[in-house]
This record gives structure tokens, sequence and C-alpha cells, in this order.
């Protein structure tokens, strides 16, 4: 880059930024300005208090000496004990007076002579006490002047005593004899007061220049708010997002997030509606990803999220994957609607453009997500990672590479370990774990959840079998009524010591058609013991009806739901009638998604049993069994 461009570059950056310049600018001047006034202000009021002690202590001084007829009157000799008396008397005022020294001068031809002086402690232990008649080595020419004055002087001196600030107060005695009244003071407490000054125009000079970068900031920021957020949601607009990817370097995860028939809600409902849909939909997803990311409303169908860089986009495809969407996007009027997923992670100045040809290809093929290095390798890509992973997924069943790991279901009224649920985790052959969401899919579409189920039962019918440990597997509806698994697992529960102890969570997404037939295979398990729990109740088959006719022993409240209670009063009591519901006929109630103590107290406020989430626990690969409960 040139000189000129570098010096154009920064010249345009300048400029662009005039309005805080001006602002700042205009402070900083009228802050100097204020600090030198203050500076000089301060200083000559702390000169003028000063002379003012000067002045006090002379007149004061002046009535001590008036009765010392050596000093005042004719008699040119003093006794030495009188003489002690005097300074004595005057050194004890100067100190009640606060200056350093009060004393008399006197001056015979071009001569001036001490008659009197008061000393300090330091004087005497060092004998430089002023004798009567002593001769002013460091006279100045004001003091030669002040003899034939009538007029108060005051002047700046350094002798031997130190740097002072004097007044020199002329009196003629009735005998005729002109003397001088003085008192020093030293000017270390004139520069300490000076400095005080200088400090209080600095302190008060960055208080307002602090209050003028304030509002120099308030002044861009209105500025930037009025071109670079969304009036409609209070978000950032697609203005603000340019302004980030031109600024941002290097790599960065961006999603794009499109709302199926959103264009058609518009038409039907009005703007209004359209961008209160939008709007809920961008606070859902800060509620749901956190301050990690930035939230853009980049069209009226459209958002856009940017992940901090410091998040791997592992995991800000794992976050996007576990967003819940099935809840409303608007409650009045109530309204659904299907959102697709574009991802990217790659060069600022193309993350956009890839993750949007991602978002377009997610739609056409009715995709939850999409990500664009899958988008641009055709199907077959997305074909041959399929059957990479069903490879590595069949052989990780050989080689017993799935492995539970255990998250507690906590008492709500002792507190104390109920049960474990056992969620699936599959680990690499360099014995990483891999992200559920990575091979959970390729297992539903390959139908190998029946493998699944049978690794988990096995692996913790093993750990658990000589324990009173309770535990639970997850199943879906397909697997309950699966005539061989079923055979297969009536026949574990006769070996198993306890059955009572086993719960099957039967995944209330799966959704289920034929009421009548599972209810058969239901009975089944119950029969041999086992307890079954709807899962994630409240998205699927929560008509009361049908959860009656199934006949469970209890159910696990949507994780979605139990998240909004504290700032949802319609979820609330939402959930308060099911609770109330299953208590009335005789259901346990387990609420999961507990990641605080508010949460907590809410459900435990509604009358639920059990409680799950990471309040209590991440799911963990090992458990100490001698603490778990019965």
């Amino acid at each position: 880059m040139s000189i000129r461009s570098l010096l154009m570059r920064v010249w345009m950056n300048t400029w662009h930024y005039r309005g805080i310049w001006i602002v700042f600018l205009s402070g900083l001047a009228a802050i100097s300005l204020y600090s030198l006034v203050t500076f000089f202000y301060q200083k000559h009021h702390a000169l003028a208090e000063i002379d003012q002690r000067l002045h006090q202590a002379a007149l004061g001084a002046l009535e001590i000496v008036k009765s010392q007829s050596a000093i005042v009157g004719e008699q040119k000799s003093f006794a030495d004990s009188d003489y002690q008396k005097l300074i004595m008397q005057m050194s004890e005022f100067a100190r009640r007076s606060d200056v350093e020294y009060v004393y008399t001068l006197e001056k015979i031809a071009d001569s001036i002579f001490f008659t009197s002086s008061s000393y300090t402690a330091e004087d005497a232990e060092s004998g430089l006490v002023t004798r009567y008649f002593d001769v002013y080595e460091s006279t100045t020419p004001t003091q030669h002047q002040a003899f034939l004055s009538q007029t108060i002087q005051y002047e700046n001196t350094v002798d031997k005593w130190g740097e002072f600030r004097s007044i020199l107060l002329p009196y003629t005695t009735e005998s005729g004899r002109t003397i001088l009244i003085c008192a020093d003071i030293n000017l270390a407490e004139v520069k300490n007061a000076t400095l005080n000054s200088l400090y209080f125009a600095l302190i008060s000079g960055v208080y307002f220049l602090g209050l003028s970068f304030l509002y120099g900031l308030a002044y861009v920021y209105k500025m930037r708010s009025a071109l670079t957020l969304d009036p409609a949601s209070g978000f950032a607009n697609h203005a603000a997002l340019s302004e980030l990817l031109k600024k941002a370097r290097g790599q960065m995860s961006l999603a794009v997030i499109g709302c199926k028939d959103l264009a058609d809600i518009g038409s039907f409902y009005g703007q209004d509606v359209l961008d209160a849909c939008v709007s809920n939909l961008l606070q859902q997803l800060s509620d749901s990803l956190g301050k990690e990311y930035k939230y853009f409303r980049f069209s009226p169908t459209k958002v856009v999220v940017v992940a901090n860089k410091e998040i791997a986009y592992e995991d800000v495809l794992a976050c996007l994957t576990e967003l819940n969407v099935g809840s409303p996007i608007l409650d009045s009027p109530l309204i659904y609607t299907k959102i697709h997923i574009g991802c990217d992670n790659g060069l600022s100045s193309q993350v956009l453009e890839n993750a949007l040809l991602a978002e377009t290809i997610a739609r056409s093929e009715d995709l939850m997500l999409q990500c664009y290095s899958s988008a641009f390798n055709e199907l077959k890509s997305k074909y041959q990672y399929n059957i990479v992973m069903s490879a590595e997924i069949s052989q990780a069943f050989t080689e017993n590479r799935f492995v539970p790991f255990f998250q507690p279901i906590i008492s709500v009224e002792s507190g104390a370990i109920v049960k474990y649920e056992a969620l699936a985790r599959l680990k690499d052959k360099q014995g990483n774990f891999v992200p559920p969401f990575k091979f959970l899919p390729v297992i539903y579409r390959s139908r190998l959840d029946r493998e699944l189920v049978k690794t988990m039962f096995l692996q913790c019918a093993q750990r658990f079998n000589q324990t009173n440990v309770c535990w639970s597997i997850n199943m879906s509806a397909a697997d309950m009524m699966d005539p061989a698994l079923c055979h297969w697992l009536l026949e574990q529960l006769e070996l198993y010591s306890n059955p009572k102890n086993i719960t099957f969570e039967l995944l209330e997404t799966e959704g289920v058609d034929d009421y009548a037939s599972i209810k058969v295979y239901i009975n089944k398990y119950q029969a041999a013991g086992v307890k079954i729990f709807i899962d994630d109740f409240g998205v699927g088959y929560s008509n009361i009806s049908h959860f009656l006719k199934l006949n469970v022993d209890g159910l696990k409240i949507d994780g979605s739901l139990i998240e909004r209670i504290c700032e949802d009063k319609d979820i609330r009591l939402f959930i308060e009638h099911i609770v109330q519901f299953a208590n009335s006929v005789g259901f346990e109630v387990v609420a999961e998604y507990i990641e605080n103590e508010q949460i907590l107290a809410e459900v435990a406020g509604l009358g639920v049993h059990m409680a799950q989430g990471y309040h209590f626990s991440a799911p963990v690969e090992h458990i100490e069994l001698d603490v778990a409960a019965a």
C-alpha cells in the first residue's frame, strides 16, 4: 500500500467520525481553558489566604513587642533573661498562628539588625536562635525600601533558614524609631497549595472531559442506531451486519435462518404481525444461544446469527441443532412456522453469501440445518458422509464404542438422587466423543436405533444389576413396537434382579398414530416390572385423552417449556395444569432442563416430584454408585 493510499484511508476514517472529533476537540479546548482559569484562581486564592495569615501574625507580634522599650523605646540594650522570655513568647505565638517565624528588624545606617525573633525546635537544637541585634545578613531591596514606606510589603525570600513568603509591616515608635514587624511562612506550603489547585484543575478537567467523551459517544450511538438498528425488532439490521463483515478478519461462523411461509403470514396478517414474528424469533435465538452470538434482522423474513470467533464451528452447529423448533413463533395470533438454517465457517468476505446459499438449499430440501461445505460438494458428498458415518457406527457397535453417560434425576422434596437417565455417546477411534447430532440422525435413518437400545440396555444392566440404582433409557415409538426388540428386552428383564428400577422413556416427539398397538407393548413391559414415562411431554401427543389411553406411569415435561416457566405466565399455567392432572391420577412427573435455582423453585411450587438438569449435574460417564438412592 502506498503512503498516499494510507493517508487517504486515515483521512476518510477521520472524516467518517468527524462528528465525534468536533465534540471531542471542542470539549478539550473548553476543558483546557477551564483548567487554566481554575489553576490561577486557586493559586491566587491560596496566596491571598496565606497573606491574610501573615498580616494577622504581624499585628499580633506588634502587640507583643510594644511593651519592650529595647525595641520600641530609646533603650538599646536587653537583659538576657528578658530577651529569652520575649522570644519564647514570640515563638509560642508563631506556633499558634501557624507561621514559621515572627520577628522585628531595625535599620541603622545601611545595615539591618534583628531586635527580636521567634525560633523553632530545630533552630534551638542546631543553635540558630537569633540574638538581640544580630545582623540580618540576607537583606533585600524590598526590606530597605520598607523602612522608608508606610505601606505593608510582601516578598518571597531565601536565606539560611529556608525559602519564605514574608510580610514587612513598618511601624514608627513614639521615640521616632522605625522598625519592621515581620512574619514568614515557608513557601513549601504555598507550593503545596498551588499543587493542590493544579490537581483540582486537572481532576475537574478530566471529569468534564469524560462528560464530553460520553456525550460524543451518545451522539455517535444515536446516529449509528438510526442507521444500524431495525426499528421493528430492536435488533441490528443488514447495515450493521455489513459493517461487521467489513471490519472482521479471518474465519468466522455465520448462520442464516429463514422462516417458512413468513411472507404469506405477512400478506395475510399484515406487516405488524410479520415484524412481531421476526422479533420473537430473534429474541428466542438470543435467549437460547446467549451473549456469545450477535443477532441481525437481515431481511423481512430472514435473520442472521454470527458467533464469536472463540466458539468452535462444531459447537455452533451443535447449538443450532438443539434449538427448540416446536414452540409457536407468536402467541397472538397463534402462529407456528418452520425454520431453515444455512451455516458456513469461512472468510468474512464470503461467509454471508455461502450461508445464504446453504439456507436456500435447506429450504428447497426441507432441512432444518444445511452447511455450506456439504451444499457445494453436491448431494454425493452428503451421501458419502452418511455412508462413512454408517460404517463408523456399525464398527462402533462391534467395538463397543457406544457408552452411556448418566445424568441424575433428583427428588424435589429430599434432594436425593432418584435415578439416572442413560444418554448414548459415541467414542471415535481416537477416544474422543462425537457430538450426538452427528451420529443420531444416521442411526435413525439406518434403523440402527434398535441396536442402540440394546447396547444401552446391556451396559446399564451390567453396571446396575447388583445395585438398587434406578435408571432409564430412551426409546422411540418404533423401538417400543418392534416385536423382535420387545422379545429380546423381555428376556433380558427376566435376568435382571429388579426390573422395577428400570424406566423406558417414550420419545413423544416421534409421535404415535396407533395408540391401541403401542398400548399392547406398554402393557407387556409394565407386566415385566418396567415403568413407562412419556418423554418431552407437551409436544406430540399431549392430548389428555391420548395420554390416558397409554396408561403410562409418568411423564417428563418438555424442557423447552420448563426453561421458560419463569418468564412466561401462560407456559407456567400450562405446566401447572399438567402437574395437577398427573398428580390427580397418580402419575409421577419429572421436569427436565433445570438450569438454575429459580426454575427449580418454580417447579417445586407446582408439585413436580422429580427434576433433572445441569443445575444438578451434566451427563457424566462415571458415577459413584454408593451415593445413588435406591
